[in-house]
């Protein structure tokens, strides 16, 4: 009995994450960990992770597509109901719709203040109530303050972009300040005898460059991957916070298309991120990626 309500409450719990996967905050949750410690993985490590990004970017890539192809179905679909609708109160026949196309913005407002077409228009059912009025102007004016306080999708990624910008002038910097180091460190040590008739001394001080570049390299690569994974953290818990607020935006304009909201402006907002967290392989590097030659020093 206990063996077949673990196998219910498993089955329930796997049901509920393959429902749950088509949500904004699912696909955050399938993020994949940064993999083992920074700047001493392996190639193969480095592909690992990336392979994994990148099928997950494809995945929910065609999960937008998908939505937004059925999103464009509808809107088609409603396009062709309004235009049959407006025919249809109008009591406009296909030439009369010509005509008015024809017409310029004036000829059309004349038009529409004429008596008898201002009491066609009185019908209760093409009249918007004060209610309703009233809790679109607070829908207004909450999307107004979400803008307005910084709290959409738009002020996160601008800040990100900033920051990432910095971090990448910050590092050319760092990195020719370590070349200079390295230069008189390499000085401070006297000439080197590499070729033929090189001695114990000259190998001594070659172990000694070489152990210095790479103490170099590793310090320049694990603070740099550290900075880039808080930036990366924080953008990250940024769009998590503001899922709400960006899904309320695109579910009040749907509304106001007479539309299904799809939540496909989350969806792009995580791809997004996606995007800038699959760059964190960049920042994996390796001596041969901050210092491409000191191999030949070996």
């Amino acid at each position: 009995m206990k063996s077949k309500l673990i196998i219910t409450l498993l089955v329930t719990f796997f049901i509920g994450i393959g429902k749950a996967q088509t949500t904004a905050e699912a696909y955050l949750a399938l993020l994949p960990p940064v993999p083992g410690k920074p700047c001493e993985l392996s190639t193969d490590d480095i592909n690992s992770f990336t392979n994994k990004m990148e099928a997950l970017i494809r995945k929910i890539e065609t999960e937008i597509d998908k939505r937004e192809n059925a999103l464009n179905s509808l809107v088609e679909k409603k396009q062709k109901k309004d235009a049959a609708e407006k025919r249809k109160k109008s009591d406009m026949t296909e030439e009369d719709l010509e005509n008015l196309e024809k017409m310029s913005q004036a000829e059309i407002m004349e038009m529409m203040t004429q008596p008898e077409r201002i009491e066609k228009s009185k019908d209760k059912k093409s009249m918007i109530s004060k209610e309703s009025m009233d809790k679109r102007m607070k829908e207004f004016e909450k999307a107004q303050k979400i803008f307005q306080s910084g709290e959409d999708f738009e002020s996160s990624y601008k800040k990100f972009q900033s920051k990432y910008n910095d971090l990448r002038i910050n590092y050319e910097s760092d990195l020719k300040q370590q070349n200079k180091e390295f230069e008189a460190f390499a000085i401070s040590l006297g000439p080197i005898n590499d070729g033929e008739g090189s001695t114990p001394a000259d190998h001594a001080k070659m172990r000694q460059l070489i152990e210095k570049i790479r103490k170099l390299g590793k310090k320049l690569c694990s603070d740099y991957t550290t900075l880039y994974e808080s930036i990366l953290e924080e953008f990250r818990s940024d769009i998590e916070r503001k899922i709400p607020n960006i899904r309320y935006i695109e579910e009040i304009q749907m509304r106001d298309e007479g539309l299904e909201n799809k939540d496909i402006e989350p969806l792009k907002a995580v791809k997004t991120f996606f995007r800038g967290y699959i760059f964190l392989a960049d920042y994996f590097f390796n001596l041969d990626k901050v210092v491409p030659n000191w191999r030949l020093w070996q």
